[in-house]
């Protein structure tokens, strides 16, 4: 479980950092930054559904 958790914060640093970056461009590509969108949002459903199971197996 701490090797996930280590992954998903490499993935969540790289994705702020790419909108860090993204976001010292004069002009921002559209399709960038919708993806980055989207990276963001699968990675916190992935920590939803990590941290979902966590919770059911601490109660089991």
């Amino acid at each position: 479980m701490a090797q996930t958790m280590n992954e998903m914060e490499i993935i969540s640093k790289a994705i702020y950092s790419s909108y860090s970056l993204l976001g010292k461009e004069e002009q921002l590509p559209e399709t960038a930054l919708a993806s980055l969108k989207e990276a963001e949002k699968s990675l916190n459903k992935a920590l939803e559904y990590i941290l979902s199971n966590r919770r059911i197996e601490r109660s089991s």
